[in-house]
Protein backbone atom coordinates (compact mmCIF):
# COMPACT_ATOMS: atom_id res chain seq x y z
CA UNK A 1 0.00 0.00 0.00
CA UNK A 2 1.10 3.06 -0.28
CA UNK A 3 2.98 4.85 2.11
CA UNK A 4 4.20 1.39 3.58
CA UNK A 5 7.15 -0.90 2.84
CA UNK A 6 6.61 -4.72 4.08
CA UNK A 7 3.33 -5.96 5.91
CA UNK A 8 2.75 -9.22 7.57
CA UNK A 9 0.36 -12.00 5.49
CA UNK A 10 -0.81 -14.95 6.69
CA UNK A 11 -2.79 -17.11 4.67
CA UNK A 12 -4.63 -20.41 4.07
CA UNK A 13 -5.01 -22.35 1.35
CA UNK A 14 -7.19 -25.49 0.26
CA UNK A 15 -4.90 -28.56 -0.22
CA UNK A 16 -6.78 -29.85 -3.64
CA UNK A 17 -7.35 -26.77 -5.22
CA UNK A 18 -5.22 -23.96 -4.22
CA UNK A 19 -8.37 -21.97 -3.75
CA UNK A 20 -8.20 -19.49 -0.63
CA UNK A 21 -9.56 -20.95 3.10
CA UNK A 22 -9.89 -18.46 4.74
CA UNK A 23 -12.49 -15.23 3.64
CA UNK A 24 -9.53 -12.96 4.29
CA UNK A 25 -5.55 -13.51 4.89
CA UNK A 26 -4.11 -12.23 8.32
CA UNK A 27 -2.37 -8.76 7.47
CA UNK A 28 -0.96 -6.79 9.98
CA UNK A 29 1.11 -3.23 9.41
CA UNK A 30 2.58 -1.35 12.48
CA UNK A 31 1.60 2.42 12.66
CA UNK A 32 5.60 3.30 11.65
CA UNK A 33 5.01 1.48 7.83
CA UNK A 34 8.53 0.08 8.31
CA UNK A 35 9.43 -3.36 7.07
CA UNK A 36 6.90 -5.97 9.35
CA UNK A 37 7.89 -9.22 8.37
CA UNK A 38 6.34 -13.01 9.79
CA UNK A 39 9.34 -15.30 10.72
CA UNK A 40 7.83 -18.82 11.29
CA UNK A 41 4.63 -20.49 12.00
CA UNK A 42 3.64 -23.60 14.29
CA UNK A 43 0.55 -25.27 15.06
CA UNK A 44 -0.25 -25.36 18.62
CA UNK A 45 -2.86 -27.19 21.07
CA UNK A 46 -5.51 -25.10 21.84
CA UNK A 47 -7.98 -27.42 23.90
CA UNK A 48 -9.82 -29.54 21.50
CA UNK A 49 -8.59 -27.65 18.47
CA UNK A 50 -5.34 -26.84 16.78
CA UNK A 51 -4.63 -23.42 15.81
CA UNK A 52 -1.32 -21.55 14.42
CA UNK A 53 0.96 -19.09 16.52
CA UNK A 54 3.01 -16.89 14.19
CA UNK A 55 5.94 -14.84 15.26
CA UNK A 56 8.36 -12.27 13.64
CA UNK A 57 9.02 -8.88 13.51
CA UNK A 58 7.78 -5.12 13.78
CA UNK A 59 9.17 -1.79 12.89
CA UNK A 60 8.55 0.20 15.71
CA UNK A 61 9.61 3.76 17.04
CA UNK A 62 12.79 2.07 18.58
CA UNK A 63 13.60 -0.11 15.96
CA UNK A 64 12.94 -3.61 15.41
CA UNK A 65 10.65 -5.32 17.62
CA UNK A 66 9.10 -8.61 17.93
CA UNK A 67 5.56 -10.11 17.42
CA UNK A 68 3.45 -13.02 18.32
CA UNK A 69 -0.08 -13.92 17.49
CA UNK A 70 -2.37 -16.54 17.59
CA UNK A 71 -4.97 -17.19 14.80
CA UNK A 72 -8.20 -19.14 14.29
CA UNK A 73 -7.06 -22.10 12.15
CA UNK A 74 -10.25 -22.56 10.42
CA UNK A 75 -10.98 -18.53 9.97
CA UNK A 76 -7.94 -17.03 10.51
CA UNK A 77 -9.56 -14.68 12.94
CA UNK A 78 -6.79 -13.15 15.04
CA UNK A 79 -7.16 -14.63 18.81
CA UNK A 80 -4.59 -12.33 20.41
CA UNK A 81 -1.23 -10.59 19.89
CA UNK A 82 1.26 -9.41 21.50
CA UNK A 83 3.46 -6.78 20.24
CA UNK A 84 6.81 -6.61 22.35
CA UNK A 85 8.44 -2.80 21.49
CA UNK A 86 11.93 -3.30 22.22
CA UNK A 87 14.55 -2.27 19.86
CA UNK A 88 15.99 -4.49 18.00
CA UNK A 89 14.48 -7.32 18.65
CA UNK A 90 13.35 -9.99 16.68
CA UNK A 91 11.35 -13.77 16.72
CA UNK A 92 13.07 -15.82 14.07
CA UNK A 93 11.51 -19.24 15.36
CA UNK A 94 8.62 -20.48 17.44
CA UNK A 95 7.86 -24.22 18.90
CA UNK A 96 4.67 -25.63 20.50
CA UNK A 97 4.23 -28.38 23.36
CA UNK A 98 1.91 -31.16 23.53
CA UNK A 99 -0.31 -29.37 26.27
CA UNK A 100 -0.19 -25.82 23.70
CA UNK A 101 2.37 -24.02 25.31
CA UNK A 102 4.46 -21.50 23.19
CA UNK A 103 8.02 -20.59 22.95
CA UNK A 104 9.20 -17.73 20.70
CA UNK A 105 13.45 -17.85 19.97
CA UNK A 106 15.15 -15.26 18.49
CA UNK A 107 17.34 -12.40 19.20
CA UNK A 108 16.99 -9.06 21.26
CA UNK A 109 19.41 -5.49 21.60
CA UNK A 110 20.95 -5.60 18.27
CA UNK A 111 21.97 -9.52 18.65
CA UNK A 112 23.76 -8.51 21.67
CA UNK A 113 21.39 -11.15 23.95
CA UNK A 114 19.74 -14.29 22.33
CA UNK A 115 15.91 -14.01 23.40
CA UNK A 116 13.80 -17.07 24.76
CA UNK A 117 10.03 -15.83 25.69
CA UNK A 118 7.08 -18.40 26.70
CA UNK A 119 3.62 -17.61 26.39
CA UNK A 120 0.81 -20.14 27.53
CA UNK A 121 -2.15 -21.00 24.89
CA UNK A 122 -4.47 -17.71 26.13
CA UNK A 123 -1.43 -15.25 25.45
CA UNK A 124 0.09 -14.79 28.64
CA UNK A 125 3.73 -14.24 28.71
CA UNK A 126 4.74 -16.68 31.62
CA UNK A 127 8.73 -16.13 30.92
CA UNK A 128 11.07 -14.08 29.16
CA UNK A 129 15.04 -14.82 28.87
CA UNK A 130 18.02 -13.18 27.76
CA UNK A 131 21.15 -15.06 27.46
CA UNK A 132 24.68 -13.69 26.23
CA UNK A 133 27.87 -15.29 25.69
CA UNK A 134 31.26 -14.84 26.94
CA UNK A 135 32.38 -12.26 24.27
CA UNK A 136 32.73 -8.78 24.76
CA UNK A 137 30.14 -7.95 21.77
CA UNK A 138 27.96 -10.90 22.86
CA UNK A 139 26.37 -11.56 19.50
CA UNK A 140 24.24 -14.16 19.89
CA UNK A 141 20.77 -15.25 18.29
CA UNK A 142 18.37 -18.43 19.05
CA UNK A 143 17.38 -19.88 15.45
CA UNK A 144 16.43 -22.88 16.06
CA UNK A 145 15.01 -25.18 19.37
CA UNK A 146 12.84 -28.54 20.00
CA UNK A 147 10.59 -29.22 23.58
CA UNK A 148 11.86 -32.03 25.78
CA UNK A 149 8.56 -34.47 25.85
CA UNK A 150 9.53 -35.72 28.84
CA UNK A 151 10.05 -32.42 31.30
CA UNK A 152 9.22 -29.51 28.57
CA UNK A 153 11.98 -27.64 28.72
CA UNK A 154 13.00 -25.90 26.00
CA UNK A 155 16.30 -26.80 23.98
CA UNK A 156 17.83 -24.44 21.70
CA UNK A 157 20.79 -23.49 19.15
CA UNK A 158 22.26 -21.01 17.45
CA UNK A 159 25.44 -19.25 17.87
CA UNK A 160 27.11 -16.80 20.81
CA UNK A 161 30.65 -15.03 20.85
CA UNK A 162 33.16 -16.70 22.35
CA UNK A 163 35.93 -15.73 24.35
CA UNK A 164 37.88 -14.88 21.26
CA UNK A 165 36.34 -12.96 18.36
CA UNK A 166 34.14 -14.85 15.97
CA UNK A 167 30.89 -16.86 17.00
CA UNK A 168 30.51 -20.07 18.71
CA UNK A 169 27.94 -22.83 18.13
CA UNK A 170 25.63 -22.60 21.00
CA UNK A 171 22.90 -24.96 22.98
CA UNK A 172 21.11 -24.33 25.93
CA UNK A 173 18.29 -25.94 27.83
CA UNK A 174 15.77 -23.81 29.70
CA UNK A 175 13.50 -25.08 32.71
CA UNK A 176 10.04 -25.30 31.40
CA UNK A 177 8.66 -23.94 34.64
CA UNK A 178 10.46 -20.71 35.02
CA UNK A 179 12.67 -20.08 32.19
CA UNK A 180 16.29 -20.99 34.05
CA UNK A 181 19.12 -21.84 32.16
CA UNK A 182 19.95 -25.58 33.29
CA UNK A 183 23.32 -25.17 30.69
CA UNK A 184 24.85 -23.87 28.16
CA UNK A 185 27.57 -25.28 25.78
CA UNK A 186 29.87 -23.20 23.57
CA UNK A 187 31.64 -25.23 20.55
CA UNK A 188 34.30 -23.39 18.97
CA UNK A 189 36.16 -24.92 15.61
CA UNK A 190 39.72 -25.48 15.65
CA UNK A 191 40.70 -22.00 14.08
CA UNK A 192 38.39 -20.22 16.26
CA UNK A 193 36.05 -18.91 13.11
CA UNK A 194 32.71 -17.78 12.72
CA UNK A 195 30.74 -20.97 13.32
CA UNK A 196 26.90 -21.37 13.95
CA UNK A 197 24.37 -24.12 15.21
CA UNK A 198 21.79 -24.22 13.21
CA UNK A 199 20.39 -27.56 13.24
CA UNK A 200 18.94 -29.27 16.33
CA UNK A 201 16.80 -32.34 17.33
CA UNK A 202 16.28 -34.14 20.55
CA UNK A 203 15.14 -37.83 21.70
CA UNK A 204 14.62 -38.85 25.40
CA UNK A 205 18.01 -38.68 26.44
CA UNK A 206 20.22 -36.39 24.04
CA UNK A 207 20.15 -33.67 21.82
CA UNK A 208 21.71 -33.35 18.54
CA UNK A 209 23.05 -30.31 16.75
CA UNK A 210 24.38 -29.83 12.85
CA UNK A 211 26.20 -26.43 11.60
CA UNK A 212 25.26 -23.97 9.23
CA UNK A 213 28.78 -23.27 9.19
CA UNK A 214 31.82 -24.26 11.38
CA UNK A 215 35.27 -22.85 10.35
CA UNK A 216 37.85 -25.12 8.84
CA UNK A 217 40.04 -22.75 7.53
CA UNK A 218 39.89 -18.84 7.10
CA UNK A 219 38.12 -19.30 3.36
CA UNK A 220 36.13 -22.48 4.34
CA UNK A 221 33.42 -24.26 6.67
CA UNK A 222 32.69 -28.13 7.20
CA UNK A 223 29.44 -29.82 8.19
CA UNK A 224 29.66 -30.34 11.93
CA UNK A 225 27.39 -32.69 14.09
CA UNK A 226 27.32 -33.58 17.77
CA UNK A 227 25.33 -35.46 20.46
CA UNK A 228 25.09 -34.02 24.07
CA UNK A 229 23.84 -35.03 27.38
CA UNK A 230 20.22 -33.62 27.66
CA UNK A 231 20.67 -33.38 31.35
CA UNK A 232 24.02 -31.22 31.31
CA UNK A 233 25.23 -30.54 28.08
CA UNK A 234 28.24 -32.07 27.79
CA UNK A 235 29.28 -34.55 24.61
CA UNK A 236 32.02 -36.56 25.75
CA UNK A 237 32.24 -40.41 25.45
CA UNK A 238 31.45 -40.86 29.31
CA UNK A 239 28.45 -38.65 28.63
CA UNK A 240 26.92 -40.51 25.85
CA UNK A 241 28.30 -37.78 23.15
CA UNK A 242 30.36 -37.74 19.92
CA UNK A 243 30.95 -35.31 17.28
CA UNK A 244 31.50 -35.98 13.63
CA UNK A 245 32.97 -33.70 10.86
CA UNK A 246 32.84 -34.10 7.36
CA UNK A 247 34.81 -32.03 4.18
CA UNK A 248 34.66 -31.71 0.67
CA UNK A 249 37.25 -31.81 -1.60
CA UNK A 250 37.85 -28.37 -1.84
CA UNK A 251 39.53 -26.67 1.16
CA UNK A 252 37.89 -23.62 0.08
CA UNK A 253 34.21 -24.57 -0.22
CA UNK A 254 31.86 -23.79 2.63
CA UNK A 255 29.72 -26.91 3.27
CA UNK A 256 26.90 -26.10 5.40
CA UNK A 257 24.40 -28.68 7.00
CA UNK A 258 20.67 -27.43 6.82
CA UNK A 259 18.47 -29.97 8.80
CA UNK A 260 18.53 -32.96 10.99
CA UNK A 261 16.34 -35.29 12.25
CA UNK A 262 16.31 -38.09 15.42
CA UNK A 263 14.12 -41.09 14.83
CA UNK A 264 15.06 -44.39 17.36
CA UNK A 265 18.41 -42.96 17.95
CA UNK A 266 19.37 -42.68 14.36
CA UNK A 267 20.37 -39.40 12.79
CA UNK A 268 19.11 -38.17 9.29
CA UNK A 269 21.05 -35.28 8.38
CA UNK A 270 20.38 -33.07 4.59
CA UNK A 271 23.63 -30.19 3.63
CA UNK A 272 25.66 -29.42 1.19
CA UNK A 273 29.43 -30.35 0.03
CA UNK A 274 31.32 -31.01 -2.30
CA UNK A 275 32.30 -34.66 -3.46
CA UNK A 276 33.99 -36.73 -3.13
CA UNK A 277 33.44 -35.95 0.86
CA UNK A 278 35.99 -37.39 3.45
CA UNK A 279 34.92 -38.08 7.18
CA UNK A 280 37.17 -36.46 10.05
CA UNK A 281 37.87 -37.61 12.94
CA UNK A 282 35.85 -36.69 16.16
CA UNK A 283 36.47 -33.49 16.60
CA UNK A 284 37.92 -34.01 20.40
CA UNK A 285 40.06 -30.42 19.88
CA UNK A 286 36.70 -28.23 20.24
CA UNK A 287 36.21 -26.44 22.95
CA UNK A 288 33.25 -26.42 25.32
CA UNK A 289 32.24 -23.69 27.72
CA UNK A 290 30.37 -24.46 30.56
CA UNK A 291 28.32 -21.72 31.63
CA UNK A 292 27.13 -21.32 35.26
CA UNK A 293 23.45 -20.21 35.08
CA UNK A 294 23.48 -18.44 38.71
CA UNK A 295 26.54 -16.29 37.18
CA UNK A 296 25.72 -15.97 33.72
CA UNK A 297 21.57 -16.46 33.62
CA UNK A 298 19.84 -12.86 32.52
CA UNK A 299 16.27 -12.51 33.06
Amino acid sequence: MTGQQLNWYVMKLNGSNGSNGWAGAHTYNHTQNGNDEPRALSFVQDGAARNIVVVGQITTTLGNGGRVVKLNASTGALMWQSNQESAFQEYSNVFTSADGDIFAVGYTNGFNGALATKYNVGGTQVWSVTSVGPGAASFTNWGNGRIDAASGDLIVSGLAQGSGNNNDIAVARFRDTDGVRLWQTLINSPINGSDNGNAIDVDTTHAYIGTGSYASAASATDIFLARLNLSNGLYDAGNGGWTATFTGDDATTFESLSNLRVVGGTVYAAGSTRFPYARGPHADHVEVERRDRRRDQSD
